[in-house]
């Protein structure tokens, strides 16, 4: 992973140009991985809820996973808005802004009217989190109703079982097992890739920056924004990994380098969500169950590094912070996931140690 960094930025910096035009197969290659790995998101989040919960077989303890999973992931955005604020009072950042709020009367009334179409009612909001058809939250990848719809067949696969006998259901469970078994051997097979592919888009975006003037004269703010993120993630981050999940913080970010790597590439939360649930599972010693419900519901709650540390979308900056900002994401599900694990007896600490027999500690 290090060395595709390296030698991803030195591409990019050589072969810098407008447009990418000297990258254009390199760009190819970046792009058709994040589309292989996106593929991967509906099965891997509709299957391993299911197995996980389906295996669990309590409801009370769906409940506690849940309720856990959401107060740490908002708990952390509610720390990265407070330490937004502290960084943003200190250096006196918007104090300038006054000038671009005196144009506004300026502007003409198609521009306002674009604008204020992106906003939506609190009532929307909330009726979009629900699932409306089965296929369609399923093929455009919406991630809190593939969440609703595993935890509405784990309940009623649990209440038929009650009901009516284990044998009744028992073709399904094993059917789910067994395809979730497929798709995490084609997930493993995708993180092989993994380091071509940070080679791949790392040359494209280090390109983008040194060809776009606008954004080389906001380097400053984008200073900020990656200290801010690399103190939330590494600095609160790591309180929280030693109290809550008490394990070593050094440890834990060694171990889920390979989804901060992706996600700082691929700027995709969910498109990264099936190596972050490999590296929890297999390196971490997260539980099947939590680490697939937290790290997939992390992908639409909490998200310290959009809605906190920088929850504006700034051409031409937004591409090199949100880079950062990604990394922030994908590490909060990943560290609220060990909280949730440890919390509730789900983390294996074997695993994390590298002393269980199935711990798979692959080189990245």
């Amino acid at each position: 992973m290090i060395i595709a960094l390296a030698l991803g930025a030195a591409i990019g910096l050589v072969f810098a140009s407008k447009d990418n035009a000297y990258l254009v197969w390199v760009d190819l290659l970046g792009d058709l991985y994040i589309q292989l790995i996106t593929l991967l998101v509906a099965p891997v989040i509709l299957l391993s809820i299911l197995s996980g919960f389906i295996r669990l077989g309590s409801g009370k303890r769906m409940k506690r996973i849940g309720a856990q999973s959401v107060f740490w992931l908002l708990l952390q955005s509610a720390l990265a808005v407070l330490l937004s604020l502290i960084v943003g009072l200190g250096l006196n950042l918007g104090s300038t802004a006054s000038s671009v709020f005196a144009q506004i009367d300026a502007l003409e009334e198609s521009t306002l009217s674009a604008y204020a179409g992106t906003t939506r009612p609190l009532t929307e909001v909330l009726r979009g989190l629900f699932p409306s058809n089965v296929l369609g939250d399923i093929v455009n990848n919406n991630v809190p109703g593939i969440i609703l719809i595993a935890l509405v067949l784990s309940i009623a696969c649990l209440a038929v079982e009650r009901q009516e006998g284990a044998e009744v259901v028992a073709p399904f469970c094993r059917g789910v097992e067994a395809l979730r078994r497929i798709v995490f051997a084609v997930t493993d097979f995708f993180m092989e890739l993994t380091p071509y592919a940070v080679l791949a888009l790392i040359a494209g975006s280090a390109s983008n920056l040194l060809t776009s003037r606008e954004a080389l004269r906001q380097l400053l703010l984008v200073a900020v924004i990656y200290g801010v993120c690399f103190v939330f993630t590494y600095g609160i981050g790591s309180v929280l990994i030693a109290a809550q999940a008490r394990l070593s913080p050094v440890r834990f970010f060694r171990k889920i380098f390979p989804a901060q790597v992706t996600a700082f590439t691929a700027q995709a939360s969910v498109g990264t969500l099936p190596v972050t649930i490999s590296a929890l599972r297999e390196r971490v010693g997260v539980s099947d169950r939590v680490a697939d419900f937290t790290a997939s519901l992390g992908t639409s709650i909490g998200m310290p590094g959009c809605t906190a540390v920088w929850p504006v979308l700034l051409v031409p900056i937004n591409t090199i912070s949100d880079m950062m900002r990604t990394l922030t994401n994908v590490s909060s599900a990943a560290i609220a996931a060990a909280i949730v694990a440890r919390r509730t007896g789900e983390l294996d600490d074997a695993i994390f140690d590298g002393k269980h027999a199935g711990a798979k500690e692959k080189a990245s």
